[in-house]
Parts: structure tokens; C-alpha cells; sequence
């Protein structure tokens, strides 16, 4: 006798491309969109390749929107036949496909003449591909990293990590400034503990941010910019509220000397503006407030930049 836990799950498979997050309905579009717009070739499945149902999986495709909750998305690859719960783990699987090592083939530049577009590519022999010394690769490989991490802050990847934070930040969007915090504390949420401290942390953010755009203020700027001003009033509640809602952060501010640079060899001391603590004590997030509200401190971003990575 059969159960529903034993039942397949109901999947639709989407492509989705791993730079620009693009979602396609077919394998082939996604190749077609990496070749014309990244400039990047993908493999073929090999012929006869498709995905068949089974125990666990049922596929299906969707011909709108609007699909019932009981179906999950998952992230399909365009070369074999693995698919994925979530994007990132696509993204990590696929580099295996683009990695050099294991490319069987290139795009040549494209060359369009009397309106038809003419694509060429070249199959490169293992002996004839460009030697790239592993020392070289080594140096590069922050650059690599760089812009890997700023393509995931670039598509709120970690916040995408968070459904029902995402989905309360797209609400709150909505709202006017005046009902923001009566709609954010009137939202009731269940939420595994760590995404339930996200949300508070957002909840008690918004307020306050609500707080600021209704300040009645004096209409004058004061006489003098202080760095400290702006830094005190906008920036500390925001970590502030962080470390206390989820306890991951504690935090001293204003001319706080760093332990490690004081456990090493140096005639003066050194201090930074706000520092974050760990439960074990250690330091975890350096802060530095360079310029006022108004006017920019070109030199004193430059220094402080210098000196918190120094």
C-alpha cells in the first residue's frame, strides 16, 4: 500500500543562467543565451538524453505562472541531466562543464553578413590548448573570487537564501511610511529560528528607518559635518539591531584600539571606530566612519581604507 511520503515529487525543471540569473524554459535557449550574450559555449546533451520520471521525480512543465504549491522548482543543467534545489548548487556544478580543462570546443567571434548571422566554432586538441601556468592561475584566482562574490551581492544571493525575509522586504516596499510600522509588527511569521531572527532584525530596521523619514528636523545644516554625527544616527542601529536580535555580533564603539594590531611589533597604537566581536572574543568586523553627511572626505576614506586592510 502506498503513502504520500513515498509518492515522486512534482518538479518542473527551469534553466537559469548562471551569471545574469536569466531563466529559460528549455536547455537549449539557456545555450543559445550563454553563446550570445556571455560569449560561453555549453555542450549538447548527447543525443537521446532527456529526463525520465521515477520514484522520486515526476516532471512536468507549466504552461504559466500560476503553479500549485505542492510542485518545487528545480535548477536544470543544459549539458547532462542533473538538476538542483537551488541555484547556487547549479551554479557550483556547472563551472565543471565551462572549466577549461574540460572544454571540447570554442566560440569564434560571430560574423553577420547580408542580415544572416553566421556562428563558427573550432575544436581544440588537448595539445594545442593555451598552457596556463598553475602559479599564474594562483595570483588570479582572488580576482576570480572577486568577482564571483560581487556577482552574488549584484543578485542578493544570500538574501534570496531567505524566502519569507525576501517576501517581507518586497511588502514592505508597498507600504507608505506612515502605516510601515503598523504593518510590520501586525505580520505574523513561522520561520526556522535563524530566519526568524533575520526577520526581526528587518522589522526593527524598518522602524527605525520609518522614524528617520518622519523626523521633524531643522531645516538648516549644522555649522560643522562631523563624521561621527551621521555615523551615530544612521549607521550604528542598523548593527546594532543585528547583534542584538541574532546574538552573532557584540560591539564597541568610538576610538577602540584592535587587539591584533596591538600584539604586534608597533610603535603606535591603532584605533578603529566601531569594532564586532564574536561569543570567543575575536574580531570580525572592522568599522570606520571617513566622511560627514554632506561632504566627502576623499583623504580620509583613502587612509582609513588603507588602514583597516593593513
Amino acid at each position: 500500500m502506498s503513502t504520500a511520503s513515498s509518492s515522486p515529487k512534482l518538479v518542473i525543471l527551469v534553466y537559469a543562467c548562471h551569471i545574469c540569473e536569466e531563466i529559460k524554459s528549455e536547455g537549449r535557449n539557456l545555450r543559445s543565451h550563454l553563446l550570445t550574450v556571455h560569449s560561453i559555449e555549453l555542450p549538447k546533451l548527447k543525443r537521446g538524453q532527456r529526463h525520465h520520471n521515477s520514484l522520486q521525480y515526476y516532471f512536468i512543465k507549466s504552461n504559466n505562472n500560476e503553479t500549485h504549491q505542492a510542485i518545487r522548482q528545480r535548477f536544470a543543467c543544459p549539458s547532462c541531466l542533473n538538476h538542483f534545489a537551488t541555484i547556487d548548487e547549479y551554479k557550483v556544478h556547472v563551472m565543471t562543464h565551462i572549466d577549461p580543462e574540460k572544454a571540447e570546443s570554442v566560440a569564434l567571434p560571430q560574423k553577420r553578413k547580408n542580415g544572416a548571422l553566421y556562428k563558427f566554432s573550432k575544436t581544440i586538441q588537448p595539445q594545442n590548448r593555451a598552457k596556463f601556468p598553475q602559479e599564474h592561475a594562483t595570483k588570479l584566482e582572488p580576482m576570480v573570487t572577486i568577482e564571483q562574490k560581487e556577482a552574488n551581492e549584484t543578485n542578493l544571493s544570500t538574501l534570496k537564501q531567505f524566502v519569507l525575509v525576501e517576501q517581507l522586504l518586497h511588502q514592505a516596499l508597498k507600504q507608505e511610511v506612515d502605516s510601515l510600522p503598523s504593518f510590520l509588527w501586525g505580520i505574523k511569521t513561522v520561520a526556522n529560528p535563524n530566519e526568524q531572527k533575520l526577520i526581526n532584525v528587518t522589522k526593527f530596521v524598518l522602524t527605525s528607518f520609518a522614524d528617520t523619514c518622519s523626523t521633524i528636523a531643522i531645516k538648516t545644516k549644522p555649522y560643522q559635518d562631523y563624521e561621527r554625527t551621521f555615523w551615530v544616527q544612521h549607521i550604528i542601529p542598523i548593527f546594532q539591531t543585528f547583534g542584538n536580535q541574532t546574538g552573532l555580533l557584540s560591539f564597541n564603539w568610538c576610538e577602540i584600539p584592535t587587539m591584533h594590531h596591538s600584539s604586534e611589533d608597533q610603535d603606535a597604537a591603532r584605533y578603529v571606530d566601531g569594532m564586532g566581536y564574536d561569543g570567543r572574543r575575536n574580531e570580525r568586523a572592522v568599522f570606520e566612519a571617513s566622511s560627514g553627511q554632506y561632504d566627502v572626505n576623499t583623504d580620509k576614506i583613502i587612509d582609513d581604507g588603507t588602514k583597516q586592510i593593513s
